[in-house]
């Protein structure tokens, strides 16, 4: 990037003629020409600072443009360039910034958002549009995307809608996160537990008649503050635990979670989450790991929880309590812990 001794893009003086006004890179979704006119008509050169100024003497702000050496993107001002071209202006001020036709539209999907001149619903839906039809950005998520174009994550995920609908852009079943992973997208997430909870068998009706145990398997749980403290009370020799319950659903704590596995889960154990917005991340991560088996409701608590495992389960889709769903599917239930 070219810059100042402040570190900030380099301000100079540039013939009109020298920039491109790429409508790619064009941050309103059309040009106002009354604005230009108004624009025009206070518009001028002044010689003796060598700039462009308006009818009190102030200096108007710089075009902000990227170049990659050859062209010249405007990534803002586009209007200020239409004018002072009616105004037989030949240069104007601008803040250059070294860089692709690829950053000038990235700079311009936020662009104007502090002017004077307010972006208008129709200026913010323009920007949104076009990240949503970059094969690039389409697989972001709606909040990555509504930072990129400085607007809010609900009215992204309302155009995104309405754009598949209209069959405008194709429906995307993963995202891609600000890490550059792909994880499944939330509503892709809730089909494949719903699949999966309908392919689950129910129990017949000998089986609830089984003689429940005399204490919940959750009473008597060993509880753990940290993976550390979890992988320090395991046993020498082989995995001992046939059910580990996960309420820490930070998702930056599964990859060390999921690696620790083989040294945690017996052959018979599972690995139970409850429902959370972190879920679609966390699937993401198990799915080369271990089988997901569906997920169960428990009542008492109206939670969801998702089950994993290497062996087939027999799993309810409801219960009272997680204790109904862990004595399920782990009728020979050992040693059970929590990491909390």
């Amino acid at each position: 990037m070219t810059t100042n001794t402040a570190g900030l893009p380099a301000t100079r003086t540039l013939e009109l003629d020298a920039l491109t006004l790429d409508p790619s890179t064009r941050a309103r979704a059309s040009l106002d020409e009354d604005a230009v006119a108004r624009l025009a008509r206070s518009m001028r050169w002044n010689d003796e600072i060598g700039l462009v100024v308006d009818a009190r003497g102030s200096s108007f702000a710089p075009l902000d443009a990227v170049t990659d050496g050859e062209s010249v993107w405007v990534a803002d001002g586009f209007h200020r360039v239409h004018a002072a071209l009616a105004a037989g202006i030949e240069r104007f001020q601008v803040s250059l910034q070294e860089g692709s036709q690829r950053d000038a539209v990235t700079f311009s999907l936020s662009a104007n958002r502090d002017e004077k001149r307010r972006r208008t619903n129709l200026d913010k839906r323009h920007n949104i549009e076009r990240a949503l039809r970059d094969n690039d950005w389409c697989a972001w998520s709606d909040a990555r995307i509504a930072r990129l174009c400085a607007v809010s994550t609900p009215t992204v995920g309302k155009i995104r809608k309405q754009l598949e609908a209209d069959g405008v852009i194709l429906p995307q079943d993963v995202r891609r996160g600000a890490d550059g992973r792909l994880y499944p997208r939330a509503s892709s997430q809730r089909s494949l537990a719903g699949s999966a909870s309908a392919r689950v068998r129910k129990r017949r009706s000998s089986n609830r008649t089984r003689k429940r145990h005399a204490r919940d398997p959750l009473h008597r749980a060993e509880r753990f503050d940290s993976l550390g403290a979890l992988l320090a009370a395991q046993p020498e020799g082989s995995p001992s635990l046939d059910a580990l319950i996960v309420e820490l659903l930070d998702g930056s704590a599964w990859d060390d979670i999921v690696s620790s596995l083989d040294s945690t889960l017996s052959p018979r154990g599972v690995l139970v989450a409850p429902n959370s917005p972190t879920l679609p991340a966390i699937m993401a991560i198990m799915a080369n790991t271990l089988p997901y088996r569906g997920c169960f409701f428990a009542k008492s608590s109206s939670t969801t929880f998702h089950v994993w495992s290497l062996h087939t389960i027999d799993l309810i889709t409801s219960g009272k309590r997680l204790g109904d769903l862990l004595r399920a599917s782990c009728p020979k239930l050992q040693r059970l812990a929590v990491l909390t």
